[in-house]
């Protein structure tokens, strides 16, 4: 068989609704890695987020690489270095967070391996949980920012409708300053223009000199779609959208909670 890149997201793909790794879905990446195939993390997650789940996968090591903040990073996790990153205007970021702060919604971005808020609350608290992150409150993101973050992230509880119709208001302003995209129901994400998962697959691709059409792209949520539609082969868990599903080469009979992961990597990559 062919060697094939994979590149994966985590939530609601890779992880199960507990934030764990199936064994299954690792016995059959490491088979698949043992078979010369590559592996790669592709998340909407913090770069320290991202490292962490590699270490569990056993993959932080030379040979592999992780795309974090959904294409803001490009990380060599063999050499432990940024290969290239981009990062949101701070003055755009602060835009967002005041006109969150305005309409009583909470917003979030990140320094180093932290993630920075203005206030203690619920949706921290579930964001750190769902993450294990790290976590500083600041009265000032200005002060307390050393340079432009890699993004900004609004965080709801009450449903994706609340998020909707905030990034349908930031919509005539947002046009050419920023990328608005979600992760999940409750995460609204704010990222430079330009920086999406399927640009960070083909530079990842032409760096490893790698086909584009020896790709391989999972996911689920909205922030996947550019990935899904760049891979050679996209295709979405049982659990994902069902406008993404719409476009998947290759739907999952089986979803985040029952493997989906381990079906793709052994359907198309150790050809069981």
């Amino acid at each position: 068989m062919d060697k094939r890149i994979l590149f994966l997201d985590l939530d609601g793909t890779l992880l199960d609704d507990q934030k764990q790794i199936p064994e299954e879905n690792k016995q059959a990446l490491h088979k698949a890695v043992e078979l010369g195939h590559q592996v790669v993390i592709a998340t909407g997650r913090a770069l320290s987020s991202a490292q962490e789940l590699m270490k569990r996968l056993e993959f932080d090591r030379a040979g592999f690489y992780c795309i974090a903040y959904n294409g803001g990073i490009l990380y060599d996790c063999g050499k432990r270095q940024v290969l290239s990153q981009h990062t949101l205007p701070l003055e755009i970021m602060l835009h967002i967070a005041g006109e969150a702060q305005k309409r009583g919604l909470f917003c979030q971005t990140y320094q180093g391996p932290d993630i920075l808020a203005l206030k203690d609350c619920p949706e921290l608290q579930y964001y750190v949980k769902k993450t294990g992150m790290s976590y500083r409150i600041t009265d000032d993101f200005r002060h307390e920012l050393q340079g432009d973050p890699h993004k900004a992230l609004i965080v709801n509880l009450q449903g994706r409708q609340v998020l909707e119709d905030f990034r349908q208001e930031l919509l005539p302003w947002a046009r050419g300053k920023v990328e608005m995209i979600f992760s999940c129901d409750q995460y609204l994400e704010f990222l430079p223009i330009g920086v999406e998962k399927g640009n960070a697959v083909r530079e990842l691709c032409r760096t490893l000199e790698v086909p584009i059409e020896s790709s391989i792209a999972v996911g689920d949520e909205e922030n996947d779609r550019s990935m899904i539609r760049a891979a050679g082969l996209g295709c979405v868990m049982a659990n994902g959208l069902s406008s993404l599903k719409e476009e998947a080469g290759y739907v999952t009979e089986r979803d985040n909670n029952h493997c989906g992961v381990a079906e793709v990597v052994e359907k198309f990559m150790l050809g069981s």
